[in-house]
C-alpha cells in the first residue's frame, strides 16, 4: 500500500523523463528511498505460502492416491480426495459425459463444482480491492483488463483438476486475504509509514524544453488551465466580501482544532503554523545520499516512524469559496491563488490582513519555504501557494542604473546557458554576466553595487534559526553553503535580453538526483529588474496564472524548492520576449541551503580497521584457534 501511495509521484517522473529509462530509474529509487518505502516488502507474504501450497498439494495427492481420504468429507464435498483419482486425473470426473451425465454423477459431480464457483467469486472480489486502478491512458491497459479477467478463471480451471482439499486451503486462504485487505484499504486499518514528503506537483510538464505552443507557435494555455481560472473567477465574484487570506486562516483554524482533539489542546498557534505550511518531507537527511556501510557488516536501516495520520475534524462555519485565496484545481497542482480583483490590482498587500491569518502565512513561509519579512516596505503578494511575492523600491533608481553600466561596461557578456553549459540554442537567447570574483575586481564598481543588493536581500528574507551572514558579508561569500541552516547566495548573474529574446519554461529548482550530487538546493529566485520595459519581458508562471511586469527596482522573489530539498513544479516560469524597440536588465539571484546528510561511512578506513582489528586477535590467540580450526578440520576429514 505504501508503494501504491506513492504512484501518481512515480508517474509525473515517467511522465517528466519521458524514454530516458535510466533517468527515470535513478529518480524513483530516490523517491522510494526518501519515503522509508521498500518495493519489493509487499511481495515476502505472498512468497511465504508457495511452500505451504506445494506441500498440501503433494500430500493430499499421495493421501488420496492410497486411497485414505475416500471418506473424508467436508460439509457439500464428498470427499477432500475427490473428484480427482489415479483412475480420472484432470477433469476426467466431468468430462465427457456419460449418457448425458458425468462419470461420477450429477450429484457428485455439483457439489464438487461449487467449490470452483465460489474460488472464481472470491478472486474477482480480491481482484477489485487488491488491484490498482487501470489508468485508462496506460499503453497496456487492455493486457492488464484482460488480466484481470482471465486470472480468476485459471484459478477456477486449475481447482477442477486437483484434490478438492487443495482447492479448499486456496479458498481459506484467499477469503482471509480479500477479508484483510479490506479492513486495511476500505475500513482504514491501514498504518502506512511514508516519510511526508511535498506536496504533489504536475513535474511532467516542467521540463526545460519551452513553453507550450498552439497551431500557431503562439503560447497557448491548455484547457484544464482555463477552465480553472474561469471558475476562479466565478468563485471570486460568487463571494467576494471574505478576506483575501480566509483559505489560510481556515486552515489555521482547522489545525488548531485537531490538535486540540489530538493532544488535549496543545500550543494551538504552533499546531496552526504548521499545518498552514504545505506538506514536505519528514525526513530530509536522506537527501544527503550517504552512503550505507561498507558490504563487509551491511546494517539494516530502521524506518523512521511517521506520525499517525488523523482525519481532520469538519471546519469551521466559513464561506463556501473564500475569493480572496482558494484552491483551484486539487491536486496535483495543489494551487492557491488570491482573487482576480486583487492580481490586477498589484497583488495583496500583507499590512491589510487580520494579525491571526497574517501570522499562520508567514509560518507557512518559514515551515514551508524560506522565512520573509512580510513587513517590507512595498512587498505585494501574488500566489499564495506557490508564494510569488515583489517588492517595488527594492533598489533604487540610480543603484540600477549604475549595475547596468558596469554589466555592459565589462566587456563580458555571454550567450546564457542552460544547465551551466549547453543546450538547445533556441530555450535560452538571452546573454549573461556572471558576477565572479574576478569580474567584481576587474569592475571596481560592482563590488558596492554587489553588496547593496545582498544586504537588501537578507533584509526581505531570513529569520529564527537561519543563519543569513554568507548575504551580510557581501561579495566575499561567494561560496557553497555547509549546512541546511546556512542561507548562502549561488554566484548571482546580470541577465540581458534584446528584443525578441527570452527564457523558455524552466524550473530553478535542481531535480533531486542533481541536488544530491551538488550537495545543496536552490531554495530561493530572487530577480531584481534594472529597468523599465514599456512592453513584453514578463516572468510568466505557466500554472500560477501570474504574470511580472518588468519595472525598475521591482524584486520578484519565490521559491523554488521546498525546505526539505525536493523541487517544486509548480514554479515553472518562462521570460517572455522583449518586444521590439525595448530591452531587459534583471539581476538574478539564487538562495541556497545545504541538504541535511547522514554520516559518511569511509569503507577503506573501516575495512583497514578491521583488518587491524583481526590481525591483533589473532596475535593474542592465534595458536589456540589454530589448533582447534585443525582439530575441526581433521574431525570433518573423518
Amino acid at each position: 500500500m505504501a508503494v501504491q501511495s506513492l504512484k501518481p509521484r512515480v508517474e509525473m517522473i515517467k511522465a517528466r523523463y519521458g524514454d530516458d529509462k535510466a533517468k527515470i530509474q535513478r529518480e524513483t529509487n530516490f523517491l522510494y528511498e526518501q519515503a522509508g518505502v521498500n518495493p519489493l516488502a509487499g511481495c515476502l507474504p505472498s512468497l511465504g505460502t508457495i511452500p505451504i501450497f506445494i506441500g498440501l498439494y503433494r500430500s493430499l495427492t499421495n493421501v488420496a492416491s492410497e486411497g485414505l481420504l475416500d471418506t473424508q468429507g467436508f460439509y457439500w464435498i464428498p470427499s477432500l480426495a475427490g473428484p480427482t483419482s489415479v483412475a480420472a486425473r484432470g477433469t476426467e470426473w466431468l468430462l465427457p459425459l456419460v449418457d448425458g451425465a458425468p462419470p461420477i454423477g450429477w450429484h457428485d459431480a455439483s457439489a464438487y463444482l461449487v467449490l470452483p464457483a465460489l474460488l472464481v467469486a472470491c478472486q474477482y472480489v480480491s481482484s477489485a480491492i487488491v488491484s490498482p486502478p487501470i489508468d485508462p491512458n496506460a499503453e497496456n491497459a487492455g493486457t492488464q483488463r484482460a488480466l484481470y479477467a482471465l486470472l480468476p478463471l485459471m484459478v477456477g480451471w486449475f481447482a477442477l483438476n486437483v484434490p478438492s482439499g487443495l482447492g479448499l486451503y486456496y479458498l481459506s486462504n484467499t477469503a482471509l486475504t480479500t477479508g484483510v485487505q479490506l479492513w486495511l484499504r476500505k475500513l482504514g486499518g491501514a498504518d502506512v509509514q511514508v516519510n511526508e514528503l511535498g506536496p504533489i506537483t504536475r513535474v511532467g510538464t516542467a521540463r526545460r524544453l519551452g513553453a507550450p505552443a498552439g497551431e500557431d507557435g503562439a503560447w497557448a494555455p491548455s484547457a484544464a488551465f482555463v477552465a480553472a481560472v474561469e471558475a476562479d473567477a466565478a468563485a471570486a465574484a460568487a463571494a467576494a466580501e471574505a478576506g483575501p487570506m480566509a483559505a489560510v486562516q481556515q486552515q489555521q483554524q482547522q489545525a488548531a482544532a485537531a490538535a486540540a482533539a489530538g493532544d488535549g489542546g496543545g500550543d494551538g498557534a504552533a499546531a496552526a503554523a504548521g499545518a498552514a505550511a504545505p506538506p514536505r518531507r519528514a525526513s530530509a537527511g536522506r537527501a544527503g545520499g550517504a552512503r550505507r556501510g561498507p558490504p563487509q557488516r551491511r546494517r539494516r536501516r530502521r524506518r523512521r516512524p511517521a506520525a499517525p495520520a488523523e482525519e481532520p475534524p469538519p471546519p469551521p462555519p466559513a464561506p463556501a469559496a473564500p475569493p480572496g485565496a482558494r484552491a483551484v484545481g486539487g491536486p496535483p497542482t495543489e494551487i492557491v491563488r488570491i482573487s482576480p480583483a486583487l492580481l490586477d490590482a498589484g497583488g495583496l498587500d500583507p499590512a491589510t490582513q487580520p494579525a491571526d491569518a497574517l501570522s499562520g502565512f508567514s509560518a507557512s513561509l518559514a515551515k514551508g519555504y524560506l522565512p520573509v519579512n512580510l513587513a517590507h516596505p512595498g512587498l505585494r503578494v501574488l500566489n499564495i501557494d506557490p508564494p510569488v511575492i515583489t517588492v517595488d523600491g527594492f533598489l533604487p533608481p540610480d543603484a540600477c542604473d549604475a549595475l547596468v553600466a558596469a554589466a555592459a561596461a565589462s566587456g563580458r557578456m555571454a550567450a546564457s546557458a542552460v544547465g551551466g553549459a549547453g543546450g538547445p540554442a533556441d530555450v535560452r537567447t538571452s546573454s549573461t554576466l556572471a558576477l565572479t570574483r574576478d569580474v567584481v575586481a576587474a569592475v571596481p564598481e560592482l563590488g558596492p553595487l554587489l553588496d547593496a543588493v545582498l544586504a537588501r536581500a537578507g533584509a526581505l528574507v531570513g529569520g529564527p534559526g537561519l543563519d543569513c551572514s554568507a548575504l551580510a558579508a557581501g561579495a566575499a561569500s561567494f561560496a557553497r553553503p555547509t549546512s541546511p541552516t546556512q542561507l548562502a547566495p549561488e554566484l548571482p548573474q546580470v541577465a540581458h535580453y534584446l528584443p525578441g529574446q527570452h527564457f523558455l519554461a524552466h524550473e530553478d529548482g535542481f531535480p533531486a538526483s542533481v541536488a544530491l550530487a551538488k550537495g545543496y538546493q536552490r531554495r530561493g529566485t530572487l530577480l531584481v529588474y534594472l529597468n523599465d520595459v514599456p512592453s513584453g519581458g514578463r516572468t510568466r508562471f505557466e500554472h500560477c496564472g501570474v504574470a511580472v511586469a518588468p519595472a525598475r527596482g521591482r524584486a520578484l522573489l519565490f521559491f523554488p524548492a521546498f525546505s526539505g530539498g525536493m523541487p517544486d513544479a509548480r514554479t515553472l516560469h518562462t521570460a517572455e520576449d522583449a518586444e521590439p524597440g525595448a530591452e531587459k536588465f534583471v539581476f538574478q539571484l539564487w538562495l541556497t541551503t545545504a541538504l541535511p546528510t547522514r554520516p559518511r561511512v569511509d569503507a577503506a578506513a573501516h575495512a583497514a580497521q578491521q583488518l587491524a582489528a583481526a590481525r591483533k586477535g589473532g596475535a593474542g590467540g592465534g595458536g589456540g584457534g589454530g589448533r582447534k580450526k585443525a582439530a575441526g578440520g581433521g574431525k570433518k576429514r573423518r
